[in-house]
């Protein structure tokens, strides 16, 4: 009733503003007080309102469809940053993706990817024809959910150098099927990588790619790997557990 009556008995103490409801009243008092009584479960960043929380929880979301994304002729430098992508529902699908003739450079970073959702699927991706390094990094890419599959992926004429980092990738649940991957004439370096877990948890493979797989373009693929019997041999106990 107090709508249509206008009446307003709760009165700010401070300011002397009054309201038709003791609930209104008391979130106008978090103006006076700077109380923020509302988290934001990814990062934690505190709201005073509820819906105000609420709003910024969706910039966690990250939707990429039905896009024609090109990054070509750059020079990109990812050095020496705290990178944390966590607790996220990422969709990156149904794109046409060009990353070619650039010079990458991904180093000395401490990069933590867990607790997300992935879907990388339906998109035509070429990452070819780039120098690529990506050295000296801490990285975390656990307990997450990834769909990598129906895609047509183009990663060739590549000088790729993964050197020298510290990767985790343990308890994660991959879908890599249905793709047609091109992975040829690529000059890649991946020696001296100390390597925890190497065998997730789930990797979805389906019956028909098995052939796909043996077929994979690799002709003048030169790779140097230290060690090389030791990644041969976990190799093939790798593939031996595949259904």
């Amino acid at each position: 009733m107090r709508t249509h009556t206008g009446e307003k008995p709760y009165s700010c103490q401070i300011c002397e503003k009054s309201f038709i409801t003791l609930q209104d009243r008391e979130r106008h008092m978090r103006i006076h007080t700077g109380e923020k009584p509302y988290l934001c479960d990814v990062c934690g960043k505190s709201f005073s309102h509820l819906s105000s929380r609420n709003k910024h929880a969706k910039t966690h979301e990250v939707h990429t469809t039905e896009n024609n994304i090109v990054v070509s002729d750059n020079n990109i430098d990812i050095s020496y940053n705290n990178i944390d992508i966590s607790y996220n529902n990422i969709d990156i699908s149904d794109n046409n993706i060009d990353i070619s003739d650039n010079n990458i450079h991904i180093s000395d970073n401490n990069i933590h990817i867990s607790d997300n959702n992935i879907d990388i699927s339906d998109n035509n991706i070429d990452i070819s024809d780039n120098n690529i390094d990506v050295s000296d990094n801490n990285i975390d890419i656990s307990d997450n959910n990834i769909d990598i599959s129906n895609n047509n992926i183009d990663i060739s004429d590549n000088n790729i150098d993964i050197s020298d980092n510290n990767i985790d990738v343990s308890d994660n649940n991959i879908d890599i099927s249905d793709n047609n991957i091109d992975i040829s004439d690529n000059n890649i370096d991946i020696s001296d990588n100390n390597i925890e877990n190497p065998e997730f948890e789930q990797v979805f493979i389906k019956e028909e790619d098995k052939t796909n797989i043996s077929q994979v373009k690799t002709e003048n693929a030169e790779i140097e790997v230290e060690e090389e019997d030791l990644v041969k041999k976990y190799w093939e106990e790798f593939t031996s557990d595949l259904p």
